[in-house]
This record gives structure tokens, sequence and C-alpha cells, in this order.
């Protein structure tokens, strides 16, 4: 994917597990919970005890005529976990099962990296009526955890009834492309 051009992004540097990475000027940066979203809502099988660490959402909702509702990327750390336990964070608990699944997403099957280091990659779903919530997740392993990455995105129900229509498959693939270059600007310092 290219990158983003430097002067139409904000650089965010988390000194604490030694990243960096590139946000578009068009997207919001928080780094405390409850600013901008519910970190816990969204990244719903993240452990209580994960460490929100900043999110980035994007601002503008590039298409107003379907029940798309925003999309946030975040970046957490699972304190003290190890390699094999770090990477059980990306498939959701069974107590967490997926309540309404049209078609489950197909992973890719390429090994996912972030910076240049080896990444878990996992997805989640759910919703009642319709999937008000799709969660790629990606664990990597560092020297005091597990560093998490949650690239959420939000759709409402019920658009038959407010006249917009439900986000095509395309528009999904866009807002995720988004977020992906995000997470493929981040290096890491050492």
């Amino acid at each position: 994917m290219p990158a983003i051009a430097a002067a139409q992004t904000h650089t965010i540097h988390d000194a604490p597990d030694h990243l960096t990475f590139d946000v578009p000027t068009t997207w919001t940066i928080a780094a405390h919970d409850h600013e901008l979203s519910t970190f816990h809502h969204e990244a719903r099988t993240a452990p209580p005890n994960t460490r929100f660490r900043f999110v980035a959402a994007i601002a503008e909702n590039p298409f107003p005529l379907s029940t798309f509702s925003g999309a946030h990327l975040y970046v957490s750390l699972i304190p003290k976990l190890d390699k094999v336990q770090c990477a059980a964070q990306v498939n959701p608990p069974p107590s967490l099962a997926r309540t309404y699944v049209p078609q489950p997403e197909a992973l890719s099957e390429t090994v996912p990296v972030v910076g240049d280091r080896k990444a878990n990659h996992g997805h989640d779903e759910h919703g009642t009526l319709c999937t008000e919530y799709r969660d790629d997740i990606y664990t990597l392993s560092v020297r005091n955890g597990c560093l998490r990455f949650d690239l959420a995105m939000n759709n409402f129900c019920g658009g038959e009834v407010s006249g917009v229509r439900d986000m095509t498959q395309d528009e999904i693939l866009s807002v995720r492309h988004q977020m992906e270059t995000i997470l493929n600007s981040v290096h890491f310092d050492r």
C-alpha cells in the first residue's frame, strides 16, 4: 500500500513502546479513552487490564448515504503476556461468539507485519440485526507485554427506516484500506 504523504499526516510517537506512526490530517487523534470513543466497547475482546495508548478516528463520514457510523484505529498494550498469550488475543473467546454473521470475513493469507515485525491477525464482528462492529486485531509480542492494534469499523442497523443503504463491500474495503495505511506506517525506534 502506498505511504501517506508526510505533509498530510500527524506523526505520533509512543515513547513507552518505542513506536512511531502517521495518521492522516483528516483523522482525529486522542491519547485518552472516552475522548473520541470507548475502547473496551469497540475492542470488546481486549482484556480488562489492557492499557489504552492512542486512538485515531475518521473525522468525516465518507459515505453519508450509508449505514457507516465510524472508524477507529486503537493502539494499546496488554502487560505481562508471553508470545503464546499475545497470539491468542486475536481470537475472540467463545463467550463473545458472534450473534449475527451473514458471512464471515476472510482473513488475508499473507503473514501480517507491523513495523518490521511479524504480527498475529484475527477478526471479530458482531451485532444483533446486522453487523454493527468489525474489528481487525493485530498483536505482537514486545518486551513489556503484548502490543495490540484494533482497526474497528462501526455501522448502524435499520438503514431502511432512516433511508440510507447498507455499506457496500467496496466502501468497507475503502475504510479498511485507510486504517491499514495507518498501520503500515508503524515503525519501531528500537
